[in-house]
């Protein structure tokens, strides 16, 4: 959730609707005040369209002084009017707060990364985290994190914020898909120098093997994986 004296981002709402006992949408009022959300525009959008990004949207669909950008392609490019993508940059004006929005296909097709020059956080969602990162077109991925690369060399990155935490505090070492106690899990931030070491290491690889990294892992989705994934942004859309 980014504030600025117009606009409020929240980014991803997660994987919990109101039916669950939690609401986000309730959670954003009561943090911010009734009087700071009834001033501003709530904007909710999305770093890509899995599942776990936009349980949560429920609750804000159809409120006043809520925009929502539904986590599809023709929904994402529209809004933000790119010219060809996954080439080129967008922007978010909150109000004395300019976000940048940078196209970053790859572990699924309408993901993007946003820039906040306030905090200088990289906000990546599922292209980088620490965890184990599927990777559905190997090399629109490459091509993607070659271009965090290079933004970061002319913008100034304090850290890289990913959507997960699955790696644990011991280097190389994840948790199992499907963990739900993590008790030594790592920090979630990642310095900027890991855009640089998982370019270089995407230059040489061709995707049959995975590559493991200290705080995260990267690996190719095998055609199950991309056939469920391919199934899931069906029914998105």
């Amino acid at each position: 959730m980014l504030v600025g004296t117009g606009k409020i981002l929240v980014l991803d709402t997660g994987d919990l609707d109101d039916s669950k006992g939690f609401s986000l949408y309730k959670n954003v009022r009561s943090i911010l005040g009734q009087e700071v959300v009834e001033n501003k525009e709530i904007l909710v959008m999305h770093s890509h369209s899995d599942n776990d990004r936009h349980r949560g949207d429920a609750p804000f669909e159809g409120k006043p002084g809520v925009t929502m950008v539904k986590p599809t392609g023709d929904d994402v490019w529209r809004f933000f009017d790119f010219g060809e993508w996954p080439g080129g940059q967008a922007s978010i004006e909150l109000g004395g707060r300019t976000l940048t929005v940078i196209p970053t296909p790859g572990h699924q097709e309408e993901a993007i990364t946003i820039y906040d020059p306030r905090t200088k956080w990289l906000l990546t969602g599922d292209s980088l985290y620490l965890g184990y990162i599927y990777v559905k077109d190997w090399q629109a991925y490459k091509s993607s994190i070659e271009r965090l690369l290079r933004f970061s060399e002319t913008n100034n990155v304090a850290a890289i914020l990913g959507s997960h935490i699955e790696m644990t505090s011991e280097p190389s070492e994840y948790y199992p898909i499907g963990t739900t106690f993590q008790p030594r899990e790592a920090a979630l931030d990642l310095v900027p120098d890991s855009l640089r070491r998982l370019s270089n290491r995407l230059q040489e690889a061709d995707g049959k093997d995975e590559l493991l990294f200290d705080t995260f892992v990267v690996k190719q989705m095998n055609t199950v994986q991309r056939s469920l994934s391919n199934f899931a942004r069906w029914i998105t859309k």
